[in-house]
């Protein structure tokens, strides 16, 4: 199945291919958190939603970063468990618990709950 997904923008509707990178990235979120509401809804599941997000902060500056974390934050009322995987240090603490894998002295991995 192919999708020609349009974007609109003030009054036209453009292709992704239009944005910039870091804007692309952000589309792509908003795609996704979509689609994970309609197929809840779809499927009727109201409880146990959650989303997970892998490096979406890579491509973005601090302004857009914070405007994405105040966007998944408005999302925590439809999925209780919003899970981030980040490299980026900023993003510690943004949120009510946040862990921290590590590599130990052994090169065994360790996680810890951040302060």
């Amino acid at each position: 199945m192919i999708f020609n997904l349009l974007v609109r923008d003030i009054d036209n509707d453009y292709p992704i291919e239009r944005f910039s990178g870091g804007e692309q990235d952000d589309i792509a979120v908003a795609l996704r958190i979509a689609l994970s509401r309609y197929l809840a809804e779809l499927h009727q599941v109201h409880e146990s939603t959650f989303l997970i997000f892998d490096e979406i902060f890579g491509s973005q500056d601090e302004e857009r970063r914070a405007n994405l974390l105040t966007a998944l934050r408005t999302q925590e009322s439809r999925f209780p468990q919003i899970l981030l995987i980040s490299h980026i240090a900023e993003i510690q603490g943004e949120f009510a618990n946040t862990l921290v894998v590590e590599m130990g002295t052994d090169s065994a991995s360790r996680v810890r709950e951040a302060e």
